[in-house]
């Protein structure tokens, strides 16, 4: 497909094509429409087979002038003029907030021709990876994102609904098909109802080590990202936000994901170079790592602490354009989720002078902070009464953890949680999930968590617990039996992570006990002193058993 300026109303004889006037020509106006200064809207035609549809209204704005259309005339000087080599996102970018601009997907017949015109005319939804680079330009807030949230919603959707990957459920299911056959599926159940006491925006995989539970989770970014292409339809998840904090995890870091999209879709990288890398890393879909990886894939147990560094100054960046969670920044929920485990009333982050910058709900928005100027290898600094908070190694990675998440979560985004509890006290799942459930609820997001922890399984709807077990070769997966919301966490051990028929260290001890000793039911006190009450138990039934059976204390 080629791109046209049309200077003139367009005559109904066209080759097939994209055409764009200025949206006064053909109409009453003398003067085409001025967004603050910047003159860059456009009427969009596609004319195929002879037949001309209108697309709709298109704003298109390029960084070297405040009017389009003189960019594009000057070019040549007949009345249609292809612009089509002329344009390329290093220096143009356009956006319709008319969502049907994107939904008139018949016109064409294919997606790839969908996605080749969204390429050609500089889609920022197509391109959305580089909109802090669009947002840098001049006109692009005032003119480009004029229409506040609408043109938001057609950046970070326009794309997607384009192409068919977008729309709203309250529910939906979706299976992850692309595990090996030595997996029986897992299937994922989520809903977005507020206010349902069962509302099941997270799912969680359990399991003993060696299930797959990891390899699942890699297997969902693989499907979602589009690295293993299955062919099926999937929901629409605008973000994946990965977190594992573990030295064995193989999670993509988002240079990582751009390498595996290029050699699934074009083939093996021939030649690389640091600008192919960056090129190839801009054209991925929103896709964030947190974790102890820097985004070459390097492990590195002091990136966590630079991350969180960079993660707040990015949503404190963020604050100051956006109002979130109502009347609070995030930097507000930032603040008082990390104050529900650690005392503290000021962030602090070590300036390379040595001094200390300190940081509060009060300041925030006063604190001026650049990268260059921080120490960021300390990381951030917890303070109360001007004295330095020392905090746990799981309260480190909490607060490593919860700003990168906030700075990276948007709308309808999927956070994966591999085993948070290697890092975390129970106090502080807890303290995770109260955090997560707020965060997915304001932000329509969801999130699936592999995990070890009943306290994790205790606030899940059972429907959302995938039960993962390995028989002979083969992880077959299945629901609970019983309602796992609000259940103890002693039934759920017992029955979803098999601790009912685990054999124990203390039940041999009791064995071998009552074996040396030959302990008799009527004796039991010899063993109450020393064991708590399911030890206890435990004795009881093994001295029962014994004597009803008559077997004799030497055969245990």
């Amino acid at each position: 497909m080629n791109i046209f300026f049309s200077k003139v109303k367009l005559p109904t004889n066209m080759t097939d094509g994209c055409y764009l006037t200025q949206d006064h020509v053909g109409s009453n106006y003398g003067s085409p429409w001025d967004d603050y200064g910047y003159v860059i809207t456009f009427k969009c035609y596609i004319v195929k087979d002879g037949k001309q549809e209108n697309l709709g209204s298109v704003k298109i704005l390029t960084k070297d002038e405040t009017n389009t259309a003189k960019v594009f005339a000057s070019a040549s000087a007949e009345s249609i003029i292809e612009i089509t080599d002329i344009l390329n996102p290093e220096k143009f970018v356009s956006l319709s907030s008319d969502l049907d601009y994107y939904r008139k997907k018949k016109i064409f017949s294919q997606i790839n021709e969908i996605e080749k015109f969204l390429e050609l005319i500089c889609d920022a939804s197509f391109y959305y990876q580089l909109q802090d680079v669009f947002r840098g330009w001049p006109g692009f807030s005032s003119g480009i994102l004029r229409s506040g949230s609408a043109s938001e919603a057609a950046l970070k959707k326009g794309h997607q609904i384009a192409i068919g990957n977008y729309e709203i459920q309250e529910n939906f299911i979706f299976t992850i098909n692309n595990l090996p056959d030595t997996f029986d599926p897992i299937t994922l159940s989520f809903d977005n109802v507020e206010n349902n006491i069962n509302s099941r925006r997270i799912n969680v995989l359990v399991g003993e080590n060696g299930v797959g539970k990891s390899h699942a989770l890699l297997s969902l970014v693989r499907n979602i990202t589009g690295v293993d292409n299955t062919g099926e339809s999937l929901p629409f998840f605008h973000k994946i936000i990965c977190i594992a904090y573990s030295p064995f995890e193989k999670f993509y870091t988002k240079s990582e994901i751009a390498t595996a999209l290029h050699e699934a879709r074009i083939g093996p990288i021939k030649k690389d170079s640091k600008t192919k890398r960056e090129r190839r890393r801009l054209n991925v879909n929103a896709y964030a790592y947190i974790g102890f990886k820097k985004e070459d894939g390097e492990f590195s147990l002091g990136w966590p602490a630079i991350h969180s560094v960079i993660s707040l100054l990015k949503l404190i960046s963020y604050d100051e354009e956006n109002r979130w969670w109502r009347n609070k920044s995030k930097f507000d929920q930032l603040f008082e989720a990390l104050r529900r485990h650690i005392e503290f009333d000021a962030i602090g982050i070590k300036e390379k002078t040595g001094a200390f910058l300190y940081i509060n709900k009060e300041n925030y928005d006063r604190v001026k902070l650049k990268l260059d100027h921080l120490d960021a290898n300390q990381g951030l600094n917890f303070f109360l009464n001007e004295k330095q908070v020392n905090l746990s190694s799981g309260q480190n990675i909490y607060a490593y953890m919860l700003p990168s998440l906030m700075a990276e979560i948007e709308e309808e985004s999927l956070v994966l949680i591999d085993e948070p509890e290697l890092y975390l006290h129970p106090t502080l799942e807890i303290a995770l999930l109260d955090m997560l459930k707020t965060v997915l609820s304001v932000t329509k997001s969801y999130a699936v968590i592999a995990t070890h922890s009943p306290v994790m399984v205790r606030e899940v709807d059972k429907e959302a617990v995938n039960i993962l077990r390995k028989r002979e070769g083969r992880t077959t997966v299945f629901r609970p039996p019983f309602q796992t919301l609000g259940e103890s966490t002693d039934r759920i051990s017992g029955e979803v992570f098999d601790d009912y028929y685990t054999n124990k260290p203390f039940q041999q001890s009791i064995n071998n006990l009552i074996k040396d000793e030959k302990i008799s039911i009527d004796e039991i006190e010899k063993i109450s002193a020393f064991v708590g009450d399911e030890a206890l138990a435990y004795a009881i039934t093994v001295l029962s058993d014994t004597e009803n059976s008559e077997v004799e204390i030497s055969d245990l």
